[in-house]
């Protein structure tokens, strides 16, 4: 009897520009899930990347004929994913097709309406998805007691409970990295090759108004979640073996728990490597002595923080919750330790106060961009990566975008309106452009005086900037 066949499916991303710096480590925890659970013999699983185009895809699934074809959407590359499911659909009419991920999490009716995808799977699905396989092994092939799934049935959809939050992800069986060549992602724009990264937590207790975590928040609150020191250590130990010289953290906010960061740090540490570099996301305003101090021995090169801009009413409209004035003290403290900093920023934000629309002006862009080169100029920032606000489902910012009006393609076709920017009163998008492009050229200045860059990343970024346009 031949094993079960699954392929697990990043669209194509030739087809839109989109960078592709790490494998999705969602479907890898499913491929890991599998794997802990399945013999070889019983359940063959592969991991189709998102390299290459889409007749290139399509024949990766013909040679491979899956019984199972699973695929990530996430919400920049929507449009994509739904191209890629209808042509799979069409070139293989009778293969299961279901769909996970923060898209599919957040608007699972609107997947299912725009492409060929049988199920859409929400929140945290590793358990269901060895329930799934298990059913399909004794063939049956329904979706009625998936939990999280929303599918189709008798003209109607059908939402089932979603699965709930695994609070111990020590349980979890690790993401399948034999899956992956460790030289074929190029990493982010400041690391060096080869480069993956390690989850380190899940969930995060903050509730910032553009971040919209469906994944974690359709349980409710709280959602943070750690892995245990020892076994982080035991997987950066893992990949470094594999020849990774560079590992991502990944995580919402590394100090999220400061005690329980530095533990971390200190486990890696311990492990007396001193060509692994380390990076990762914190939070502006729990930064410690300690924790940097924990930060340099772990040979953490550099750390991403989301300054966003330089307003405090921005701030408190986004609801970042911190004083802008702590962003300085932290750099300072990192700096000290020669540990870089890259500042995330946000433009052209949108939030409500009291039932009236605000948001961020060109001035206030403008001012949010200079800010940051005086940052850089006073030694407290090395790299920056600024983004268009852009509501994502689920968020807060969504919310407010949808209340009052401000997407900027009509609202009756959601993969449609996931444009970046958002339709700002008395704001043009040729304004709005202008305003980015001389963000663009401030962070390339930033980055070429901090050096350490790669600067494929930023040309990627350029070519997505003067690409093609959807007509607004």
């Amino acid at each position: 009897m031949k094993p079960l066949r699954i392929m697990l499916a990043d669209p194509p991303l030739q087809e839109e520009p989109y960078s592709y710096l790490h494998p999705t480590l969602g479907l890898l925890y499913l491929g890991g899930a599998v794997k802990k659970i399945f013999p070889r013999k019983d359940v063959d699983i592969v991991y189709q990347k998102g390299f290459g185009s889409l007749k290139e895809h399509l024949k990766a699934v013909d040679e491979y004929k899956p019984d199972l074809y699973a695929i990530s959407f996430k919400t920049p590359v929507a449009r994509l994913g739904c191209q890629t499911t209808n042509a799979v659909r069409a070139a293989f009419p009778k293969l299961p097709i279901i769909a996970g991920g923060v898209h599919a999490t957040a608007m699972p009716e609107d997947v299912l309406e725009n492409s060929s995808v049988d199920a859409c799977f929400r929140g945290e699905c590793e358990q269901t998805f060895v329930n799934l396989i298990s059913d399909w092994r004794e063939g049956r092939y329904r979706f009625e007691n998936s939990a999280g799934a929303v599918f189709r049935q008798d003209g109607q959809y059908v939402h089932n409970c979603a699965p709930p939050l695994t609070k111990d992800i020590n349980q979890l069986a690790w993401p399948a990295w034999d899956l992956v060549d460790t030289h074929e992602f190029p990493g982010m724009s400041y690391q060096r090759k080869p480069a993956l990264g390690v989850l380190i937590s899940r969930g995060c207790p903050w509730k910032c108004t553009f971040c919209s975590e469906p994944i974690w928040k359709i349980n409710g609150n709280p959602t943070f979640r750690a892995r245990s020191v020892e076994d982080v250590a035991l997987e950066v130990e893992y990949l470094y073996r594999r020849g990774v010289r560079q590992v991502r953290l990944w995580c919402e906010e590394l100090n999220a728990n400061v005690k329980w960061a530095c533990q971390v740090l200190e486990a890696i540490a311990r492990l007396n490597h001193r060509d692994l570099r380390l990076s990762s996301d914190i939070r502006s305003d729990h930064v410690t002595t300690e924790l940097a101090d924990a930060m340099r021995n772990a040979n953490m090169m550099v750390v991403c923080t989301g300054m966003e801009s330089a307003s405090q009413r921005t701030l408190d409209g986004l609801m970042k919750d911190y004083r802008k004035e702590k962003i300085e003290d932290s750099c300072a403290i990192l700096r000290s330790r020669g540990i870089k900093v890259l500042g995330y920023f946000l433009l052209y934000a949108a939030w409500e106060t009291e039932g009236r629309l605000e948001f961020e002006d060109t001035r206030g862009a403008l001012r949010t961009i200079r800010h940051a080169l005086h940052l850089h100029q006073k030694g407290l920032l090395n790299y920056m990566s600024v983004a268009i606000a852009t509501p994502r489902p689920s968020a807060p910012m969504w919310d407010v975008a949808k209340k009052y009006n401000l997407f900027r393609v009509p609202s009756s076709r959601p993969f449609h309106y996931i444009e970046e920017g958002m339709a700002l009163p008395g704001i043009s998008w040729a304004e709005m452009r202008r305003t980015l492009l001389f963000a663009r050229s401030a962070q390339a200045w930033i980055a070429l005086r901090s050096g350490d860059y790669q600067w494929r990343t930023f040309s990627e970024g350029l070519r997505k900037f003067i690409g093609p346009r959807r007509a607004a």
